[in-house]
């Protein structure tokens, strides 16, 4: 299974930094974004988008340790 580029290259740099809504995850159009992700979600669910995707963007030079959370 390859990769999915969820933004352009011109995007990643754009929404450094910060948390990005897609409608889904083979679209690469940003329908919210923000430093805040309760906020971008909110953005995207008014605009119609009632399942968005979202994600954070890395800074250059920022590593993401990933991890698993249980939420129950």
């Amino acid at each position: 299974m390859e990769p999915i580029a969820l933004l352009s290259d011109e995007d990643f740099k754009k929404f450094a930094g910060q948390y990005v809504c897609v409608a889904k995850s083979d679209s690469k159009k940003v329908i919210a974004s923000g430093k805040n992700p309760s906020k971008a979600i909110k953005t995207a669910k008014r605009k119609g988008f009632d399942n968005p995707l979202i994600f954070y963007v890395l800074l250059p030079g920022e590593v993401s340790i990933p991890s698993v959370l249980d939420c129950s």
